[in-house]
This record gives structure tokens, sequence and C-alpha cells, in this order.
């Protein structure tokens, strides 16, 4: 038969583990609840929309109650809402309104929140702005955070920023084979603008690990890449897909 002694060993035994599993599934339930400034609204949704013949706005706040959150939804208000209301101004007063449209894309990928704010100008010129934040803890996530969830060294993400740069340039611009072929003064000139343009966007102070990235629908990483021009502005912004 079995002691007493051993019972009451037994029983408390069971106490514990039962103790243990309950801690572990409230700390998980709780590590995955949102913690939400407003229950009622999404995690993140439109806080200021204008419209009118001369633009479109739709601003984003995000419904996180944190002092990360609170950080980058006082960023985002400081810059979009006030380039906004000039465009809305401007048009009042019958003014060009220079920039057009505001727009935002919110994307989920287990843990972590990517948030791209697109604005779009004059003569096709159009920026964007990622954050990525940890819906659950309410931290900002960094780049180096997102590199190492991917289980990838920044050497190879470096590499495979610098390809992506490359292939985007030359599918805009073609290959610099195709500038080669004149030897007019105005092939010469654009020779001259392709390689200074080529050589800018592949260029490491170009892209770095400190280059704008994200997590998109897909959950693979996105960056938002400066590629220079040779006509119109310096450069304009693209986004580029990675395969991590």
């Amino acid at each position: 038969m079995i002691g007493k002694k051993k019972i009451i060993l037994i029983v408390i035994l069971a106490i514990i583990i039962l103790l243990l599993v309950g801690a572990a599934m409230y700390y998980t339930k709780v590590i995955h609840v949102v913690k939400k400034i407003d229950k009622n609204k999404d995690v993140v949704y439109t806080s200021y929309e204008k419209k009118a013949d001369e633009y479109t706005y739709s601003i984003p706040y995000i419904n996180i109650d944190s002092e990360d959150a609170k950080k980058i939804n006082e960023e985002i208000e400081d810059y979009y809402v006030t380039l906004a209301e000039k465009g809305v101004k401007s048009d009042t007063e019958g003014l060009s309104v220079i920039t057009h449209k505001i727009e935002y894309n919110a994307y989920t990928n287990g843990e972590i929140l990517s948030l791209i704010i697109i604005s779009y100008y004059d003569n096709d010129y159009v920026q964007y702005r990622a954050y990525n934040i940890n819906m659950y803890k309410g931290k900002i996530v960094t780049n180096s955070d997102l590199i190492a969830l991917k289980k990838i060294s920044k050497e190879d993400f470096l590499k495979q920023l610098e390809e992506l740069y490359e292939k985007k340039f030359i599918s805009l611009y073609g290959s610099k084979e195709e500038f080669d072929s004149g030897s007019n003064s105005r092939i010469t000139e654009l020779q001259k603008l392709y390689e200074e343009a080529y050589s800018q966007t592949i260029s490491e102070e170009n892209y770095s690990i400190e280059t704008p990235i994200f997590l998109n629908k897909d959950g693979k990483i996105s960056a938002i890449a400066k590629i220079y021009s040779l006509a119109g502005a310096m450069y304009y912004y693209h986004i580029l897909d990675t395969n991590i």
C-alpha cells in the first residue's frame, strides 16, 4: 500500500503541476491580447479623413495603449495631419495642392504589426514611411529585430538588398550595355548620367541596416528603396520585396 506521506506528496505535486499549467495558460493568454485604447475599434483605424477634387487624405491611428505606440501616433499626427491640413488650406484658398493623396496599409504577421503610410505629390513623386510594433508587448520592432526573426545574417540581408536595388534600377533604365552602344555627345552625356545614378543606387551609403523595412502581406521583408534617376527628381522611392 502507498504510505500516507507518499499520498500527501503526490497530492502536493499534482497541485503544483496544476498551478504551473494554469499560470502558463494565463501568461500565454495575457501576452496574446492587444491592450487597446479604444476596445471598440480595430488595432489600426483611420483617425483623419478628408476628401475633395484635389486631394484624398486617410491617416491612420495605432490603437495600442503603450508608450511606443503613443510616440508613433504623435509622429504621424505631427507630420501627416499637418501635411494634410496644408493641402486643405491651399485648396480652400485656391492655391495649388502639393500633396494629393495620403493612404496607408497595415499588415499583421504573428505578433508584429507593420504600418506603411504613402503620400503622393506632384510629378509622380511618392514617399513611404514604415512603422513596426509588437502588438502584444506594445514595443517598437527594430530592423535588427526583424532580421533576427528571419534568422538571416545582416551581411546576407544587405547582399540581397544590393541585388534588389540593382535589379530595380535596370528594370527602370535598362542595362549599362544599352548606353554603351553610341558615341555622339548626347549618348555620352546619358552614359555619364546612367553611371552616376547606377553607382549612387548600389553604393553602400544608399542602403544599410537602417534602410526602412517592414513585413508585407505575405510575411516577407520589404524595403523602402531610394533609386536614383536619370531625369526628374534626383531619386524616387520604391517598395522592393525580398524573399526573406
